[in-house]
């Protein structure tokens, strides 16, 4: 025998197994974990909204359920005002996830070498200015180099040129506060924080950006990037992004 074969013996059968979960210790398991949380709203120590649900894969209903929605849901002025079990949230970074598999399907994983402005006109036309002014050209630590970013490298945070642009407002006081310059009305984004972008705020924000490293230099974490891999996406298909969805 090899001597890096494992070597398999029959064990006894265990002699003390915990025993079956009975109504009762389910009944008192779902009462303690409520009191739990309960008493974490109660201390502060719970001051998020929550949805909690607890499944089995032999049974539809949920074994268990607990919803809380925190003072500042309840008085929003916008957006749901009660969570609970049919209350929708967003997807956050599952987007990032769909966004390249619909990629993955609609290209069979092709053209991930070529350059994103190919097929995102805006930055096409960024590219080509740019490339109207050597100096600009030449300084890629202040000007983004928009025509070097690749499919490729929007999908795996390396295109460091393509950066989020949002500035909340609480932040930019703080960092004022701290002794950072204030910046003129021109340099803030226009959308991205408080006011959702649409195409043409989001890419006139995008485009006063500076680059925060060389492309492909290193990982950058970037929401705006997958944004772009999407209108990327809607060049190559000529569909829109919720069409292929």
């Amino acid at each position: 025998m090899p001597p890096n074969w494992p070597i398999v013996r029959c064990l006894a059968r265990p002699s003390q197994l915990l025993p079956t979960s009975t109504p009762k210790h389910s009944r008192e398991t779902k009462n303690n974990t409520t009191t739990i949380l309960d008493n974490a709203v109660k201390t502060g120590k719970l001051k998020n909204s929550l949805s909690l649900q607890i499944f089995s894969a032999y049974d539809s209903k949920p074994l268990f359920e607990h919803y809380y929605t925190a003072p500042e849901v309840r008085n929003a002025t916008r957006g749901v005002r009660k969570v609970d079990e049919d209350t929708v949230f967003r997807i956050g970074s599952g987007s990032k996830l769909r966004t390249m598999l619909l990629y993955m399907i609609e290209t069979n994983g092709t053209r991930l070498d070529e350059p994103v402005a190919k097929y995102v006109p805006e930055l096409k036309k960024a590219a080509d200015k740019l490339g109207h002014s050597k100096m600009e050209q030449a300084d890629e630590a202040d000007y983004v180099q928009w025509d070097q970013g690749t499919i490729g490298e929007l999908a795996s945070d390396l295109a460091d040129g393509f950066g989020d642009q949002a500035a909340n407002p609480k932040t930019l006081y703080q960092l004022q506060q701290q002794g950072f310059p204030s910046l003129k009305k021109d340099d803030i984004p226009p959308c991205g924080a408080e006011v959702v972008c649409d195409r043409k705020g989001f890419f006139k924000g995008l485009l006063k950006g500076h680059p925060l490293a060389s492309t492909s230099s290193t990982p950058i974490y970037s929401n705006a990037g997958f944004q772009i891999l999407a209108y990327a996406l809607e060049g190559i298909t000529g569909n829109s992004y919720g069409h292929l969805l």
